[in-house]
């Protein structure tokens, strides 16, 4: 595991899934807020056995107890027969890690675009100064961030729309392996 690896080097490492989109830079928010703690993470969607930490965006503080806990994780996922987050909750439940502290991060820093249209609209407009990252759940996450203005993968329709993410030869090169295999011209 690379986080594991990371940590062990001494370095705070940032985990997330493709379904985080990132409004300004996290880590200085993060650094403070990681002073005390071993392990930073998104409350979980829901209330249930996979536990109140979701796995979708953790941050690692170095230490020898992070280290413990990674390595425990490693080490267990290769017997799990169930999901990460369900795995990782229920190692920060055990006994033996009692010693691991952990933070969800408060509600105010990220949106979570699982509501309607309006829902994202307000969200977005109405005061997003602490807010430093977009949840993005479920099926719909381009419609979602195209309505947030977050989305940056479709070409421009014309040459004022270029945003400065836009790279003509990734997105070519992305089309033509994602329609040879949909067509099965490998």
């Amino acid at each position: 595991m690379a986080v594991n690896f990371a940590v062990s080097l001494d370095y705070p490492v940032l985990q997330m899934d493709v379904d985080i989109v990132f409004l300004k830079n996290p880590f200085p928010y993060l650094k403070r807020a990681a002073k005390r703690r071993h392990v930073l993470g998104m409350i979980a969607p829901r209330n249930d056995d996979a536990g109140f930490m979701n796995t979708g965006l953790m941050y690692f503080r170095p230490s020898k107890i992070t280290e413990i806990l990674l390595q425990s994780f490693e080490n267990l996922s290769a017997l799990k027969t169930f999901g990460d987050q369900e795995l990782f909750n229920i190692l920060l439940r055990h006994h033996n890690m009692r010693q691991v502290s952990q933070r969800i991060l408060p509600k105010e820093t990220f949106i979570k675009l699982g509501m309607g249209e309006k829902d994202i609209r307000n969200q977005i407009h109405n005061g997003t100064e602490n807010v430093f990252l977009l949840h993005v759940p479920s099926a719909y996450k381009a419609s979602r961030l195209m309505i947030a203005n977050q989305w940056y993968l479709t070409p421009p329709h014309k040459s004022t729309e270029i945003c400065t993410f836009w790279d003509k030869e990734v997105y070519e090169f992305s089309r033509e392996n994602i329609e040879a295999k949909l067509y099965n011209k490998t």
